[in-house]
């Protein structure tokens, strides 16, 4: 059965006294589509690659916002000495002793007097399996929250279209017996010769056979394809290019007002496709 694209998912999680929030939300987006917010530390780490892969595997298409939040919202890092700032602190020692001949020795305490030797490095807990094997957990809960919503939505959108279906159906089946109205009368108006020209002129079959042939498929995708908002989509234009050509074709005022119907259903079902995943 088909799913909407709009949903929300949320779960949370506590690793060393911190509480991780994780939210995510889902609209409509012709392709599949990920905006994601996390700490500084874990930008651009495996993370965010676990996220879009995890998501990736249930979700075809859709803006998947993504926020992952702690509380309290602190940076947590660690005090790091930088060797490397140091080492060249020794060099250029050595190297002014060499040029003014200075025979002071360096301390510890001129050591620590020195800028820069200290630097903060944020802490990547993330990395900790512990942590991993807990975000994995709330992101398939929040995962599993938002395709039910998804999928709640895709049962109110299938009701929807179905309505709109039997609409066209109905319409179509009141355009046949109109047409074949008019095919009787113009048989006892016209000659065999003129009436074989008409025939000819207005014969809708092929259009009629056509757009019967788009509903049953639209009616299978809806029925079978989870995934199917751009067939469908393909599908109802199809149908609207049908509809067109029967109209300008079969130039009839009452067999025009059906076909009026049929294109304003239609319109309407391309307006709730959008919401198809």
């Amino acid at each position: 059965m088909i799913k909407g694209m709009s949903g929300f998912g949320w779960s949370s999680f506590f690793y060393n006294g911190i509480k991780y929030n994780l939210i995510l939300r889902s609209v409509n987006f012709k392709f599949l589509e990920f905006i994601i917010n996390l700490p500084e530390e874990m930008i651009n780490s495996e993370i965010e690659s676990r996220i879009k892969d995890f998501l990736s595997k249930y979700l075809r298409r859709g803006r998947i916002t993504v926020q992952l939040t702690r509380e309290p919202n602190i940076c947590y890092s660690q005090l790091v000495l930088n060797k490397e700032t140091i080492k060249k602190y020794m060099v250029l020692c050595k190297e002014i002793r060499r040029e003014t001949g200075i025979k002071d020795s360096i301390g510890l305490k001129d050591i620590l007097s020195l800028p820069n030797i200290f630097y903060f490095q944020p802490i990547d807990n993330f990395r900790n399996p512990k942590f991993i094997g807990l975000f994995n957990l709330a992101l398939e809960k929040a995962t599993a929250k938002l395709l039910h919503l998804r999928q709640q939505e895709g049962r109110a959108l299938l009701k929807d279209l179905m309505k709109g279906i039997i609409r066209i159906k109905k319409s179509i089946a009141k355009l046949e017996k109109r047409t074949k109205e008019v095919f009787q009368l113009k048989k006892c108006q016209l000659s065999s010769e003129e009436y074989s020209e008409f025939l000819k002129n207005y014969n809708i079959n092929e259009e009629l056979s056509r757009l019967k042939f788009f509903i049953k498929t639209f009616l299978d995708k809806l029925a079978k394809d989870s995934s199917a908002g751009k067939m469908l989509d393909f599908i109802i234009q199809e149908m609207m290019r049908e509809i067109n050509t029967l109209g300008a074709k079969f130039r009839d005022e009452k067999a025009f007002y059906h076909c009026i119907n049929i294109k304003d259903q239609i319109d309407k079902i391309r307006e709730q496709i959008q919401n198809v995943e």
